[in-house]
């Protein structure tokens, strides 16, 4: 089973839990207690003592402090106390096109586009949308338009202007281009495939092994990014003129 695949749930479900795993915590509530205050990582996976919580989580860990856990960013701050002030109510998991991520990527959304945007006095694009208290408002109806727009401001602030130890996303965007444009060439994809999923152009494959520089993991799912990529590129070169295509680089 692939390190990724392991995880509890959805609900009660143990289907996704290894029998080894199972032995020692049959159920849920028995994983939580047992992993309290223990390792995280990927030494821990099959003896159940760190986050089992959600399939593909590859780090985090329970853990208990008298009078609530410090938070990380402001030390002062207590979870389980007082709440947490600078990314009030936003939520790590992912929505939208390239799945937006994390309290930082929600809030900076909220700062430069939602309602933090419009009480900062700017010009924002979508001023009613509080993205901290509400990071669901990507995939709500509403704004049919928001997965999108999520996706491309991440790809616009995050991977298009990577430049990370003489590494430019643009140089390898323009390279693929130049060398014909080939699917099949994965030297784009990869890269772009490292700095979304690991913030890191050249992460090691899962499965394949290999230095890993930025200490972030694995690109989880690169067969299958490979494969997307693919079939985009053929439903979208179509309806490029080539000629179009080369103006997009200039």
């Amino acid at each position: 089973m692939a390190r990724g695949s392991i995880h509890f749930g959805p609900a009660a479900s143990t289907a996704s839990v290894p029998a080894e795993v199972l032995a020692s915590t049959p159920d849920y509530p028995s994983y939580v207690v047992g992993s309290v205050d223990q390792g995280t990582g990927d030494a821990c996976l099959l003896d159940g003592t760190c986050c089992l919580d959600k399939d593909n989580q590859r780090a985090g860990s329970w853990r208990s402090c008298a009078g609530g856990c410090e938070n990380s960013a402001l030390p002062e701050l207590n979870v389980g106390s007082e709440a947490r002030t600078d990314v009030e109510g936003c939520c790590w998991w992912g929505r939208g096109a390239i799945q937006t991520t994390g309290v930082c990527n929600f809030g900076k959304l909220n700062y430069f586009a939602g309602k933090k945007a419009a009480q900062r006095g700017k010009d924002a694009l979508f001023p009613d949308v509080d993205f901290c208290a509400n990071p669901g408002a990507i995939c709500q109806p509403e704004y049919p338009e928001l997965r999108w727009f999520s996706g491309l401001f991440y790809w616009l602030n995050d991977v298009q202007p990577y430049d990370v130890r003489g590494e430019r996303y643009l140089d390898v965007l323009r390279d693929w281009v130049d060398n014909g444009m080939d699917p099949s060439d994965h030297s784009l994809v990869d890269f772009a495939s490292g700095v979304v999923n690991r913030g890191c152009h050249d992460a090691p494959f899962e499965g394949i092994g290999g230095a890993d520089p930025c200490g972030n993991g694995e690109i989880h799912a690169w067969e299958e990014r490979r494969m997307n990529f693919k079939h985009i590129w053929g439903v979208l070169s179509p309806l490029l003129p080539t000629r179009r295509r080369s103006l997009l680089l200039q």
